[in-house]
Order: structure tokens, then C-alpha cells, then sequence
């Protein structure tokens, strides 16, 4: 049993390094081959180049595509077209905010954020996910944003993930992981079925306006609906909105 996870550690620890591998043999390669077949690096610099002018021209045109379907969407008003869709009043949406020792102007703008989505409040589910790590400075924040957001959707839970834990590495994922047991719990309480759930993670610093956050919670729905056998995850990069001066 050791000895297999062992070399499952040294297989995964051998395809992490073999990217960068092949990037140190592509140069070698270039240089070695200009040293002893001139002619042969001349042709294997040409065809590197003509590769990544295609890979960029490919790239260029997947986002030039993208950029325009993104235009289309945010023009459409999704939430009567989540309204159309069966046991839309069913579905509760639960957001984690997980935390550690970010500024409380950071949380109050993307709490503030979340107040201006154009999806039902009392529908979602507020999770602020500390860490016992920042406890002071998180029970301070806790408190402040409880009292001004607190009333602005269905429920409002803050959860303070412990230090220390035996086996456990402490970070992002450890305090989602515990923020989603304590959510659970409060799921479980308010007898809501699992299949009814729709579950997104936000960034502590993210923001959800002035555009994306508009369609953002619809599309969601939509695509809990649709998506064969209704279970499974999606991952949405964050999209840049820069405003100018």
C-alpha cells in the first residue's frame, strides 16, 4: 500500500515537471542544433514559430469570439427566462465568501455587491467563512457586516473555521470545506433537499457588479436545469471589468 503510493507521489510529481521539461529540451534543441545542423535549426526554429503564430491567431480568434457572445448576453434580461423554467421558487442559492484577514472595506464592497444582483435575496444564502487564525479581527468584521447585510437575504451564516486541525493543511479549501459542513447543517435544519441547492464560490475581494453579477445567478439556474442528470460543477474565470476615470 506504501509502496503504490509512492509511485503514484513520483508519477504525479513527474508530470508536474515534465511542462517544463520539454520547454529546457525545446531550447536546447534550438541551440544545439545551431551549433552542429545550421540548416536543421533553421527549419526547426521556422516551424516553432509558424506553430505559436497559429496557437496565437487561434487564441486571438476565441476571444474576439467570446468578447462578442459576452456583449450578446449581458444585453439579456435572464431572470424572466429563470422565472420560465420549472421549480424556479424551489432553488436556493448558497455563496461562500471565505476569508482571511482581508480589510473590512473589502468584505462590505462585495457583501454591497451581492445586495445589487438581480436575483431573488430571499433565495440565497450568505456564507462569510472566517478563519479562527484571525479571530478578533474576523469577529469584528463578522459583526459589522451581520448587522448591515444580515437582512438582506434568506440566511446570513458566519462560520470560523478552527486552527490546528489534526491531518488537515490550512487554507482556502480547508475553510470552504468546513463552511460547507456548517452550511450543510443549517440545509439540513431548514429540511431544504439537496437537489434544490445551487452552490458558487466567490473570491473575499469579489465583486459582482456593475454587468456580470446581473445575469450571473440566472445563468446558473439555467444551467442547473440543463445539465444532464443535474449534477455537476462549473468554473467561471473572473471577468475583468475595467472602468475608466
Amino acid at each position: 500500500m506504501m509502496l503504490d503510493k509512492l509511485e503514484k507521489k513520483r508519477l504525479y510529481r513527474l508530470c508536474e515537471m515534465l511542462p517544463g521539461i520539454l520547454v529546457w529540451l525545446t531550447f536546447a534543441l534550438a541551440i544545439g542544433l545551431s551549433v552542429w545542423k545550421p540548416l536543421w535549426a533553421i527549419y526547426f526554429i521556422i516551424i516553432f514559430d509558424l506553430y505559436w503564430f497559429l496557437r496565437v491567431g487561434y487564441l486571438m480568434l476565441n476571444i474576439l469570439m467570446a468578447w462578442r457572445l459576452y456583449r450578446h448576453n449581458i444585453k439579456i434580461d435572464w431572470l424572466p427566462k429563470a422565472h420560465a423554467l420549472p421549480r424556479f421558487d424551489d432553488i436556493y442559492h448558497i455563496v461562500f465568501f471565505p476569508t482571511y484577514k482581508e480589510p473590512y472595506e473589502v468584505l462590505d464592497h462585495s457583501l454591497g455587491s451581492m445586495t445589487q444582483i438581480k436575483y431573488p435575496h430571499d433565495k440565497m444564502i450568505v456564507v462569510l467563512a472566517g478563519e479562527m487564525r484571525d479571530h478578533d479581527n474576523f469577529k469584528r468584521h463578522a459583526a459589522k457586516l451581520t448587522q448591515k447585510y444580515g437582512q438582506h437575504f434568506f440566511k446570513f451564516l458566519v462560520t470560523y473555521h478552527p486552527a490546528d486541525i489534526v491531518g488537515e493543511m490550512a487554507g482556502k479549501g480547508s475553510n470552504i470545506n468546513w463552511a460547507g459542513q456548517r452550511a450543510q447543517e443549517l440545509i439540513d435544519e431548514l429540511k431544504i433537499p439537496y437537489a434544490n441547492i445551487v452552490v458558487s464560490t466567490f473570491d473575499a475581494s469579489g465583486n459582482l457588479t456593475p454587468l456580470p453579477g446581473q445575469w450571473l445567478m440566472p445563468r446558473l439556474f439555467g444551467y442547473y436545469r440543463t445539465w444532464p442528470g443535474r449534477n455537476g460543477y462549473l468554473l467561471f474565470p473572473h471577468i475583468l471589468c475595467l472602468g475608466r476615470p
